[in-house]
Protein backbone atom coordinates (compact mmCIF):
# COMPACT_ATOMS: atom_id res chain seq x y z
CA UNK A 1 0.00 0.00 0.00
CA UNK A 2 1.23 3.73 -1.01
CA UNK A 3 -0.21 6.10 0.16
CA UNK A 4 1.26 10.04 -0.18
CA UNK A 5 1.34 13.28 3.14
CA UNK A 6 0.12 11.04 5.43
CA UNK A 7 1.80 9.48 8.92
CA UNK A 8 1.80 5.71 10.12
CA UNK A 9 -1.16 5.63 11.83
CA UNK A 10 -2.90 6.72 8.36
CA UNK A 11 -1.38 3.63 6.66
CA UNK A 12 -2.75 1.09 9.21
CA UNK A 13 -6.17 2.90 8.90
CA UNK A 14 -6.06 1.81 5.30
CA UNK A 15 -5.00 -1.82 5.39
CA UNK A 16 -7.88 -2.37 7.81
CA UNK A 17 -10.31 -0.28 5.21
CA UNK A 18 -9.00 -2.77 2.74
CA UNK A 19 -8.89 -6.40 4.44
CA UNK A 20 -11.62 -5.79 6.96
CA UNK A 21 -9.40 -6.18 10.24
CA UNK A 22 -8.98 -4.81 13.33
CA UNK A 23 -6.19 -3.19 15.41
CA UNK A 24 -4.90 -3.62 18.40
CA UNK A 25 -1.76 -1.75 19.64
CA UNK A 26 1.30 -2.80 22.11
CA UNK A 27 2.34 0.33 23.12
CA UNK A 28 4.86 -1.22 25.41
CA UNK A 29 6.76 -3.39 23.65
CA UNK A 30 5.75 -1.00 20.43
CA UNK A 31 4.05 -3.78 18.19
CA UNK A 32 0.75 -3.43 16.27
CA UNK A 33 -1.51 -6.94 15.91
CA UNK A 34 -3.63 -6.93 13.09
CA UNK A 35 -6.79 -9.36 13.19
CA UNK A 36 -10.04 -10.17 11.18
CA UNK A 37 -11.65 -9.05 14.91
CA UNK A 38 -10.02 -8.34 17.83
CA UNK A 39 -11.26 -9.99 21.40
CA UNK A 40 -12.99 -13.10 22.19
CA UNK A 41 -15.87 -14.49 24.15
CA UNK A 42 -13.95 -15.80 26.90
CA UNK A 43 -17.07 -16.51 29.28
CA UNK A 44 -16.80 -13.20 30.95
CA UNK A 45 -20.43 -11.86 32.42
CA UNK A 46 -21.21 -8.23 33.87
CA UNK A 47 -23.79 -8.69 36.74
CA UNK A 48 -25.30 -6.19 39.45
CA UNK A 49 -24.34 -6.63 42.27
CA UNK A 50 -21.39 -8.04 41.53
CA UNK A 51 -19.09 -6.81 39.27
CA UNK A 52 -21.53 -4.43 37.57
CA UNK A 53 -21.80 -0.99 39.26
CA UNK A 54 -24.05 1.34 37.03
CA UNK A 55 -25.31 0.64 33.84
CA UNK A 56 -26.38 3.41 31.51
CA UNK A 57 -27.48 2.90 27.97
CA UNK A 58 -28.02 5.19 25.23
CA UNK A 59 -30.10 3.90 21.62
CA UNK A 60 -31.85 5.61 19.08
CA UNK A 61 -35.16 4.11 18.61
CA UNK A 62 -36.70 7.21 15.92
CA UNK A 63 -34.05 6.52 13.10
CA UNK A 64 -35.29 2.65 11.97
CA UNK A 65 -37.16 1.52 9.28
CA UNK A 66 -39.11 -1.73 8.40
CA UNK A 67 -39.71 -1.54 4.80
CA UNK A 68 -37.30 -1.14 2.24
CA UNK A 69 -37.37 -0.61 -2.01
CA UNK A 70 -34.77 -0.38 -3.37
CA UNK A 71 -33.73 0.59 -6.76
CA UNK A 72 -30.69 0.20 -9.02
CA UNK A 73 -29.22 1.61 -12.43
CA UNK A 74 -32.02 2.13 -14.92
CA UNK A 75 -34.51 2.19 -12.13
CA UNK A 76 -34.06 -1.66 -11.57
CA UNK A 77 -36.12 -3.33 -9.09
CA UNK A 78 -36.07 -6.53 -7.32
CA UNK A 79 -39.49 -7.66 -8.17
CA UNK A 80 -38.60 -10.67 -10.51
CA UNK A 81 -36.43 -12.06 -7.65
CA UNK A 82 -38.65 -11.35 -5.20
CA UNK A 83 -41.73 -13.00 -5.85
CA UNK A 84 -43.32 -9.89 -7.95
CA UNK A 85 -42.42 -7.32 -4.92
CA UNK A 86 -40.49 -4.42 -5.16
CA UNK A 87 -39.93 -4.61 -1.59
CA UNK A 88 -38.90 -6.26 1.41
CA UNK A 89 -40.03 -6.19 4.96
CA UNK A 90 -38.26 -7.12 8.33
CA UNK A 91 -40.17 -6.53 11.84
CA UNK A 92 -37.94 -7.67 13.64
CA UNK A 93 -38.00 -4.95 15.98
CA UNK A 94 -41.50 -3.24 15.58
CA UNK A 95 -44.52 -4.02 13.93
CA UNK A 96 -44.79 -0.79 12.62
CA UNK A 97 -44.60 0.07 8.32
CA UNK A 98 -41.49 2.64 8.46
CA UNK A 99 -40.30 3.29 5.03
CA UNK A 100 -36.66 3.90 3.18
CA UNK A 101 -36.56 4.01 -0.56
CA UNK A 102 -32.93 2.74 -1.36
CA UNK A 103 -32.16 4.03 -4.63
CA UNK A 104 -27.90 3.44 -6.11
CA UNK A 105 -26.67 3.34 -9.31
CA UNK A 106 -24.23 0.67 -9.20
CA UNK A 107 -26.53 -1.81 -8.95
CA UNK A 108 -27.47 -3.37 -12.60
CA UNK A 109 -28.28 -7.47 -11.21
CA UNK A 110 -31.48 -7.00 -9.74
CA UNK A 111 -30.52 -10.78 -7.09
CA UNK A 112 -27.76 -8.59 -5.89
CA UNK A 113 -29.54 -5.69 -5.32
CA UNK A 114 -32.02 -7.70 -3.38
CA UNK A 115 -29.35 -9.37 -0.95
CA UNK A 116 -27.64 -5.95 -0.22
CA UNK A 117 -30.90 -4.75 0.55
CA UNK A 118 -31.84 -7.56 3.33
CA UNK A 119 -28.07 -6.75 4.40
CA UNK A 120 -29.08 -3.24 5.06
CA UNK A 121 -32.59 -3.61 6.00
CA UNK A 122 -31.59 -5.89 8.88
CA UNK A 123 -29.27 -3.65 10.08
CA UNK A 124 -31.53 -0.77 10.11
CA UNK A 125 -34.78 -2.58 11.64
CA UNK A 126 -33.55 -2.02 14.61
CA UNK A 127 -32.23 0.61 17.39
CA UNK A 128 -28.55 1.09 17.76
CA UNK A 129 -28.10 0.67 21.50
CA UNK A 130 -25.12 1.61 22.96
CA UNK A 131 -24.08 1.18 27.27
CA UNK A 132 -21.80 2.50 29.29
CA UNK A 133 -20.93 0.53 32.29
CA UNK A 134 -19.02 1.19 35.65
CA UNK A 135 -17.07 -1.77 35.98
CA UNK A 136 -15.87 -3.42 39.55
CA UNK A 137 -12.99 -5.34 37.77
CA UNK A 138 -12.61 -8.21 40.55
CA UNK A 139 -10.21 -10.19 37.84
CA UNK A 140 -7.58 -7.44 38.44
CA UNK A 141 -7.80 -7.81 42.23
CA UNK A 142 -8.16 -11.45 42.65
CA UNK A 143 -7.14 -14.61 40.62
CA UNK A 144 -10.12 -16.60 41.94
CA UNK A 145 -12.34 -13.67 39.53
CA UNK A 146 -9.88 -14.84 36.43
CA UNK A 147 -13.33 -15.57 34.30
CA UNK A 148 -14.49 -12.24 34.95
CA UNK A 149 -11.18 -10.60 32.76
CA UNK A 150 -11.71 -8.24 29.75
CA UNK A 151 -10.32 -6.63 27.11
CA UNK A 152 -11.61 -4.33 24.36
CA UNK A 153 -13.14 -6.44 21.18
CA UNK A 154 -14.24 -9.04 24.02
CA UNK A 155 -18.08 -9.97 23.74
CA UNK A 156 -19.28 -10.48 27.36
CA UNK A 157 -22.77 -11.16 28.74
CA UNK A 158 -24.31 -8.31 30.72
CA UNK A 159 -27.19 -8.81 33.05
CA UNK A 160 -28.91 -6.17 34.64
CA UNK A 161 -32.55 -7.52 36.77
CA UNK A 162 -33.53 -3.64 37.60
CA UNK A 163 -33.90 -2.61 33.95
CA UNK A 164 -34.55 -5.93 32.01
CA UNK A 165 -31.18 -6.35 30.45
CA UNK A 166 -29.56 -10.06 29.71
CA UNK A 167 -27.99 -9.86 26.21
CA UNK A 168 -24.46 -10.66 24.63
CA UNK A 169 -22.66 -7.05 23.78
CA UNK A 170 -19.32 -6.73 22.34
CA UNK A 171 -16.41 -4.01 24.43
CA UNK A 172 -16.03 -1.23 22.00
CA UNK A 173 -13.97 1.18 24.47
CA UNK A 174 -12.19 0.29 28.05
CA UNK A 175 -11.61 3.15 30.24
CA UNK A 176 -8.45 1.63 33.16
CA UNK A 177 -7.14 2.77 36.08
CA UNK A 178 -4.75 0.87 37.34
CA UNK A 179 -4.20 1.49 40.71
CA UNK A 180 -7.88 1.79 41.60
CA UNK A 181 -9.92 -1.09 38.99
CA UNK A 182 -13.22 -0.22 41.02
CA UNK A 183 -13.25 2.72 38.78
CA UNK A 184 -12.75 1.09 35.75
CA UNK A 185 -15.54 1.85 33.18
CA UNK A 186 -16.73 0.30 29.54
CA UNK A 187 -18.90 1.23 26.59
CA UNK A 188 -20.20 -1.76 25.17
CA UNK A 189 -22.55 -1.98 21.77
CA UNK A 190 -25.03 -3.94 19.74
CA UNK A 191 -23.56 -2.21 16.92
CA UNK A 192 -22.14 -4.17 13.20
CA UNK A 193 -20.42 -2.53 11.02
CA UNK A 194 -22.50 -0.70 8.56
CA UNK A 195 -23.77 -1.31 5.13
CA UNK A 196 -22.12 1.65 3.86
CA UNK A 197 -18.78 1.06 6.06
CA UNK A 198 -19.05 -2.30 4.17
CA UNK A 199 -19.53 -0.84 0.89
CA UNK A 200 -16.87 1.48 1.38
CA UNK A 201 -14.66 -1.85 2.03
CA UNK A 202 -15.45 -3.48 -0.51
CA UNK A 203 -14.82 -0.51 -3.17
CA UNK A 204 -11.44 0.19 -1.36
CA UNK A 205 -10.29 -3.29 -1.55
CA UNK A 206 -11.46 -3.22 -5.45
CA UNK A 207 -9.23 -0.44 -5.92
CA UNK A 208 -6.33 -2.09 -3.96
Amino acid sequence: ITLNKVNAYNVFEKICEIFACEMRFDTLNKVVYLQEQIGENRGAYFAKDLNLRQLTDKSDTYDFYTKIIPIGADDLTIDEVNNGLSYLENHQYSDKVKVLIWEDSNYTDPQALKDDAEYKLNEISKPKITYSAKIMDLAKQSDQYSILEYSVGDTVLLIDGEIGVREEQRIVKTTEYPYSPSKNTCELSNTVLSFEDLQKQLLAAAEA
